[in-house]
């Protein structure tokens, strides 16, 4: 099982997209076991509106650290 999100905007603030999932994870009552990792969709000039899979191994528990 997996969690995934889409962040699309400022590749700047990927590391609050990936707090903000930790947060959702979190609520679902899930927690990370595995590696997380970012799959860059789209990477266009303009850093400004990027497009960002963030994925996360998730199983019953709370939490999901990107190690």
């Amino acid at each position: 099982m997996a969690a995934v999100v889409v962040h699309c905007g400022p590749v700047a603030e990927i590391a609050d997209a990936w707090l903000t999932f930790d947060v959702g994870v979190q609520q679902r009552g899930l927690q990370s076991f595995g590696t997380s990792r970012q799959v860059y969709l789209e990477t266009p000039e303009d850093s400004d509106i990027w497009v960002v899979e963030l994925q996360c191994p998730v199983r019953e528990g709370a939490g999901c650290s990107q190690e």
